[in-house]
């Protein structure tokens, strides 16, 4: 399993834009896909290969590796932004959450179900920074995308001044 596209700042991209890109919007989703999962492994290629000798749910391996590919390395940016907590998946919630310290507080990036993770949120971050969701547009395309025979996600962040309570009894 492998990403094949993307929908992001309202069009569809064939893979994640560069690390070295400034971009909020690529900079979040970049550092959501290399951190939101229990991936484990060696994330270096191996020679026989070529493939990243890591292990985990396909899935996560398929956004780790995209975001790996494009340059967002999970061992450094745990350095940067250590996981202070997870909600993992489950069938009740159908996301799962990890949330990372920073020095203005605390990270959270979510992916799961969209229907699920569009309910948690309110805006929406484009090319052009933070603006009002428009979820009809985003389900449509969800939607699409699985009528194409996709599997389809929905990723978001959220900051927060401390770890949120709910995250605390996690620990």
């Amino acid at each position: 399993m492998h990403v094949e596209t993307l929908f992001a700042g309202d069009r569809r991209i064939e893979k994640l834009p560069d690390a070295n890109d400034n971009n909020e919007l690529w900079q979040k989703l970049g550092q959501a896909l290399a951190l939101n999962n229990t991936v484990t492994g060696n994330s270096e290629s191996t020679a026989k290969s070529g493939e990243a000798a890591v292990a985990g749910d396909p899935t996560e391996v398929a956004l780790y590796l995209a975001a790996k590919q494009a340059g967002f390395n999970k061992s450094a940016l745990l350095k940067q932004l250590p996981q202070a907590a997870e909600l993992a998946f489950d069938e009740d919630r159908k996301c799962m959450t990890t949330l990372h310290q920073r020095d203005a507080g605390i990270v959270a990036f979510t992916k799961g179900a969209p229907e699920v993770v569009l309910d948690m949120c309110i805006d929406a971050l484009g090319c052009e920074g933070s603006r009002g969701l428009d979820r009809n547009r985003v389900q449509e395309q969800a939607e699409a995308f699985a009528v194409e025979g996709y599997r389809v996600l929905a990723v978001a962040c959220r900051e927060f001044s401390e770890l949120p309570e709910t995250a605390r009894q996690t620990r």
